[in-house]
């Protein structure tokens, strides 16, 4: 079974967070799959190269050392933020089309997972079509795609595209919900399944070598992932101050990188607690146990931006679950997937420093919630999103599809 993995966003190199979810995948699947990859080439990147049995094809779209119009953040945020970047679109789209072909005829694909609706599930099933090709399609849609793309002629092609697939697949219940309301055909079946976690990479306690490790950083709050708007990392911020004037020594860890960590710091510097608010860049994934495992809690903010793009889940928080780190998350995207409030951690609303630093006081107060939650949150996890588990049933999916 030949299984085409067409995405945006894809591990560039050892310990990437880009799209390390489906690279993930394609590793607990090699055995019984032979899975290829297609993905954007990036200034540092190989065209093609095999990594964990994976053949990773990678097509360039620009000159090589100014293609940006991927990864570092979403292709949306992107446009965003460098108008300049919107004449990169069409080279991206033609080189990306004319590898895809290719790709479908050396390697003889049988399915191809496109990864996010656009636009890889809008040219799977185009190209599908055109060219009467035989592949079935599976579209994973991972909420950008959903929530960022509002444009009334946007929403044709997304609904277009998922009315060509053969199966929908939705990573949280909320995505489900907004794909239920563009009259998809009833035959095409749409089921919620998460990318998987690697839980056996953050099965460690609270451990001794740790503790002693922890000098000053004794007590921290924990953020990790990149340092984008949609993250709403400014609110936990301007939070700060208030959680400092009951706990003078606590500190908050800042894991990750990104295009607003400058302003992110200048904010820390305007509200004088530089010395409490610590950026700590990438850490490989590897060790992110040790931090999830000695946080007080972690705390993922994340916002609805003005163009709409927000959190699909959101595995950051899974990763604390597994770690029995209490979470606090926003009432936005598929957060509520993963939180259920006051039983696996609490949900507060988007923008409001005020109610995050309350609760972030209420759960330093309260150790029998924080016992609580941290139990139920670790038994939810490990049942719901193991990779073990969630790699099971992809390959149900495919095998399903593939008979």
């Amino acid at each position: 079974m030949n299984i085409l993995q067409f995405t945006s966003s894809y591990p560039r190199y050892s310990d990437d967070i880009s799209g390390h979810f489906i690279h993930n995948l394609n590793i607990f699947l090699y055995k019984y799959i032979n899975a290829i990859v297609l993905a954007p080439d990036s200034p540092n990147t190989k065209k093609y190269e095999i990594l964990n049995n994976i053949k990773i094809y990678r097509f360039q779209y620009f000159f090589k050392k100014y293609q940006k119009l991927v990864y570092n953040d979403s292709i949306l945020q992107n446009l965003n933020e460098n108008k300049i970047l919107y004449f990169q679109v069409p080279l991206f789209l033609v080189f990306e089309v004319m590898k895809f072909l290719k790709i479908v005829y050396k390697e003889n694909i049988d399915i191809v997972h496109a990864h996010w609706i656009f636009p890889q599930g809008f040219l799977a099933a185009t190209l599908r079509k055109i060219f009467h090709l035989n592949f079935k399609l599976i579209i994973t849609s991972h909420g950008g795609d959903i929530y960022g793309l509002k444009n009334k002629y946007l929403k044709i092609i997304i609904r277009w595209a998922l009315n060509n697939s053969d199966f929908i697949n939705p990573v949280s219940n909320p995505i489900k919900n907004e794909i239920l309301q563009m009259n998809i055909k009833k035959s095409i079946p749409i089921h919620v399944l998460s990318m998987g976690i690697e839980t056996e990479k953050f099965y460690k306690e609270k451990e001794n070598d740790y503790q002693n490790n922890q000098s000053e950083l004794e007590k921290y709050i924990l953020f990790v992932g990149r340092l984008s708007e949609k993250k709403g990392v400014k609110y936990l911020i301007k939070a700060m101050p208030l959680i400092i004037e009951k706990y003078p020594q606590i500190k908050l860890l800042i894991i990750g990188d990104g295009k607003e960590k400058n302003r992110l710091k200048e904010l820390r510097n305007k509200l004088n607690i530089k010395k409490n608010v610590i950026f700590l860049g990438n850490i490989r994934n590897n060790e992110l146990f040790k931090y999830y495992s000695m946080a007080e809690m972690f705390i993922g903010p994340s916002i609805v931006t003005k163009y709409g793009d927000t959190e699909g889940l959101g595995l950051t928080f899974v990763e604390a679950m597994l770690c029995k780190c209490p979470v606090i998350g926003t009432r936005v995207g598929g957060i509520s997937d993963v939180i259920i409030h006051e039983k696996t951690g609490l949900l507060i609303d988007e923008r409001n420093p005020e109610q995050l630093a309350n609760e972030a006081i209420r759960l330093l107060k309260d150790k029998n919630l924080r016992n609580k939650m941290t139990k139920n949150a670790k038994e939810f996890v490990e049942a719901k999103y193991s990779l073990k588990n969630v790699s099971r049933k992809y390959y149900k999916i495919y095998n399903d599809m593939f008979l």
